[in-house]
């Protein structure tokens, strides 16, 4: 049965939700707030911001750490994508999804103490089965300078790691990996969060609290058989049930690195088996996402010795909280990232080696429940198995799809990534071609990518992703559903 989006992180508002509907229409009202802004002040810096940006044609995305003096500096874009996939078990294409998009960033300056900035993203198409709208509050932040102190105060993303693409040290907001953008980043999703940074020198000291959990959402996958997703269950909003994490960055010419700590709720839920029901005439299973807490120490790295090479690497150890009696919480892992990157002008290329040791690793065995559910025959003696204990059974199939969500089907791992990127054209037409090989499970992901700069401020991006590996690994669950073409049209202003 196709997951549904009860995991969604995002606070997505759709126009069939009566839960959010004072939130939707918040959304709303600034949208036209912003818009009124521009007509009734167009000489101000606010107005300014906007028409300068599209005369200049920024094609680059809109950073808060950026900007004009302007008190006040409105952007943002415009854009339409279209992604087309196969077919779930036939030999045809069909939509996978297609959205208009508007996005209003909107920075504020407070002179030398402090800024605000946010963004929102207004989105109406098709996605996951469904028409809708949603209004997406994406970031929206205020941050204070006080000295050597600075403080960070809202809804926020967080990204830590060095490393290109897998980052195992960055845990602290949660990801949309169902979303589909030609942008990447376009994943990220943010949570309320209280950051602060003391700069010292060469050394910057991070404390981060999270005080609610966001939880991610993993790729539209399929359960074989009768299965029927149920609410969630996640922490409530008590104070102790809220992520902190800390990081000491050293900062050199030579290298820079940093150590990290975070204890708190992983947002990447497990899974468990919520009732069965193995009645002869209308057997089910249902499940449910269930979040669980874990200790992650990390540590990165980067450096370019002798001005020549880049190279990078990323290592952290995450440990579940009673992984032992907790079914639904994946085994203690270590994952290790090592890379090397370099810039040859017009061509830019990453190479990266990626590892993964499982600890106390423990496969439950194939009980042959799945293929049963999908009419295959399995085995007398396993078939034995599931009628003698039918719920012992469905306990050891989700422990499965457990570790597989959590990449453990091997104890250990080994992969490569590669990123090449040519730009040509004085930089308007960029070609690039990125992928990842599993050589322990199977796996395989390649996403092949060619934008160009149309005209200033107009960006015109197709590609694919591509998805696959056996059908007991992650890869190979969303091969199906998330392997797509894409084509999508940007103008920024």
């Amino acid at each position: 049965m196709k997951l549904n989006r009860l995991n969604n992180q995002r606070c997505t508002l759709t126009i069939i939700s009566s839960n959010c509907a004072s939130l939707m229409s918040i959304g709303n009202l600034l949208i036209g707030a912003m818009f009124a802004l521009i007509l009734v002040f167009p000489g101000t810096g606010l107005g300014q911001g906007l028409f300068e940006n599209a005369v200049k044609g920024s094609s680059e995305k809109t950073n808060p750490e950026q900007g004009s003096n302007d008190v006040l500096d409105l952007g943002g874009y415009i854009r339409g994508a279209l992604f087309l996939g196969k077919i779930d078990g036939k030999d045809a294409t069909e939509i996978k999804s297609g959205y208009g998009e508007l996005a209003l960033t909107l920075k504020a300056k407070l002179g030398s103490s402090g800024r605000g900035f946010a963004e929102l993203r207004s989105r109406y198409g098709f996605n996951g089965g469904e028409t809708r709208l949603e209004n997406d509050l994406r970031e929206a932040y205020v941050d204070l300078f006080l000295g050597p102190l600075d403080l960070r105060l809202g809804h926020q993303i967080i990204t830590w790691g060095r490393a290109d693409g897998i980052n195992p040290t960055d845990n602290l907001t949660p990801k949309d990996m169902s979303f589909r953008s030609a942008d990447e980043d376009d994943m990220r999703a943010a949570n309320l969060a209280i950051r602060s940074t003391l700069n010292l020198g060469p050394t910057r000291t991070e404390i981060v609290w999270v005080p609610f959990f966001s939880p991610s959402r993993y790729p539209d996958f399929k359960i074989p058989g009768p299965v029927e997703f149920k609410d969630p269950v996640y922490p409530d909003k008590h104070f102790e049930h809220g992520t902190i994490a800390s990081r000491f960055n050293l900062e050199l010419p030579e290298i820079e690195a940093s150590v990290s700590y975070l204890f708190g709720y992983s947002p990447m839920p497990g899974l468990e088996l919520s009732k069965l029901n193995m009645s002869p005439t209308s057997p089910s299973v249902d499940v449910a996402f269930r979040a669980y807490q874990y200790h992650v120490a990390g540590f990165d790295f980067s450096s370019t010795p002798g001005g020549f090479l880049g190279i990078r690497g990323e290592a952290a150890l995450k440990w579940p909280k009673d992984y032992d009696s907790k079914n639904y919480a994946p085994l203690p892992d270590v994952q290790y990232v090592l890379g090397m990157d370099k810039d040859f002008s017009d061509l830019y290329i990453i190479v990266q080696y990626i590892g993964k040791a499982v600890l106390d690793y423990d496969m439950p065995e194939d009980t042959g429940l799945m293929d049963l559910a999908q009419g295959k025959k399995i085995p007398s003696e396993k078939l034995a198995k599931i009628i003698t204990d039918p719920e012992g059974a469905a306990q050891k199939e989700i422990r499965r799809k457990v570790l597989t969500l959590a990449g453990q089907t091997k104890e250990y791992q080994h992969s490569v990534m590669l990123r090449i990127q040519y730009k040509m054209l004085q930089e308007t037409l960029k070609l690039e071609v990125s992928g990842m090989y599993n050589f322990s499970t199977g796996e395989y992901m390649v996403r092949p990518k060619i934008s160009y700069q149309v005209a200033d401020g107009l960006d015109a991006v197709i590609g694919g992703e591509v998805f696959g590996g056996p059908d007991n690994t992650l890869f190979g669950m969303i091969d199906q559903t998330m392997s797509a073409a894409f084509i999508e049209v940007r103008a920024w202003f």
